[in-house]
């Protein structure tokens, strides 16, 4: 007798919102100088241009591709951190203390606007440290963050000293929540030291964090290994530039579509273009389960059996010959 089955299936589907957005203009100094999206405005941060003099004084500043020829004894060579090839802040540390204020954002220093009060947001940026005087924490830039009109704040990632040179470019993360529609935000330097004390600051970002949903299709029968998930990034900043899942079937790409899933439990990590990444556990990809039939026996002509099947759903019974009694 040959038995067969008929097996559904369903997607396990949540529903989200793609959007990403920076939420500050000119956070990466691409689109202008000074007053386009973020204000220096502090007599104790000087503004030098080229053609640099190859050399500097603390308290000057410089939109520049290399900080090197701003002092040419002192400061390394290095680009960007956006594509290196475009623009960063420069900044020879000040020696006056009292948190003066160097970047502030908006382009009056008016800070961020079109906030959900109560909503948790991040502010992020990138730091590297410019001179060869930087060769320990006294010589470090230590970045302090001002924030107006929030609740609350937190350092999710990073530190406020700046890193070794060897380090190149760090990202430091803060997170948020919004007392008001506009929050103001400023960065200032603790270290007053004159040995060392010079970094770069670049990619300069306002965002909702990353989020990551999903959607499952379990393996159409026992043993298939042809299950999938579909991964689903919202917020965070675009593009989002690499998916990967871990578990019994790991797979990485740029799309969020995995398939051919073995069964078992997943773990998803989404991460955008801002290197900000998020992380959901206990994705589970299923598959029926294996079908267990009468043990064969023997009956006379005439005789009856009852027959029994588990696993699987949608049973249709056949039989070889046909036999019209099932």
């Amino acid at each position: 007798m040959k038995i067969s089955t008929f097996l559904l299936f369903s997607t396990l589907l949540f529903v989200t919102t793609f959007s990403a957005q920076n939420l500050l203009t000119n956070g990466n100094f691409e689109a202008g100088g000074n007053g386009i999206g973020f204000s220096i405005s502090n007599p104790n941060y000087i503004e030098i241009t080229t053609p640099f003099l190859g050399t500097t004084v603390p308290g000057n500043f410089a939109l520049t591709t290399n900080p090197q020829p701003m002092n040419t004894a002192k400061f390394l060579s290095g680009a960007d951190h956006t594509t290196g090839l475009g623009t960063m802040l420069a900044v020879d540390g000040t020696l006056i203390g009292s948190q003066q204020l160097l970047w502030r954002a908006g382009s009056a220093a008016g800070g961020v606007c079109g906030l959900t009060v109560g909503k948790t947001y991040q502010f992020s940026y990138w730091i590297k440290s410019i001179s060869t005087e930087v060769t320990n924490t006294a010589t470090s830039a230590d970045i302090g963050v001002q924030f107006t009109n929030i609740s609350t704040s937190a350092l999710v990632s990073g530190t406020a000293l700046a890193p070794l040179p060897v380090l190149g470019w760090r990202k430091v993360v803060y997170s948020f929540v919004a007392s008001a529609p506009c929050v103001t935000i400023a960065l200032y330097n603790n270290n007053t030291s004159n040995l060392g004390n010079d970094f770069a600051l670049d990619d300069f970002a306002v965002f909702v964090p990353l989020s990551a949903t999903y959607s499952t299709v379990p393996s159409t029968c026992f043993g298939a290994n042809n299950g999938s998930i579909t991964a689903y990034a919202s917020n965070g900043v675009t593009p989002y530039v690499l998916y990967s899942i871990t578990g019994p079937t790991p797979q990485s790409n740029t799309n969020g579509y995995f398939s051919g899933l073995t069964n078992g439990i997943y773990s998803l990590t989404i991460t955008d273009t801002n290197a900000g990444t998020t992380t959901v556990n206990g994705i589970s990809v299923t598959q029926p389960a294996n079908l267990v039939t009468t043990f064969d026996s023997a009956i006379c002509i005439g005789g009856s059996k009852t027959l029994t099947v588990s696993g699987g759903t949608g049973y249709l019974w056949t039989s070889v010959p046909i036999d019209p009694s099932l």
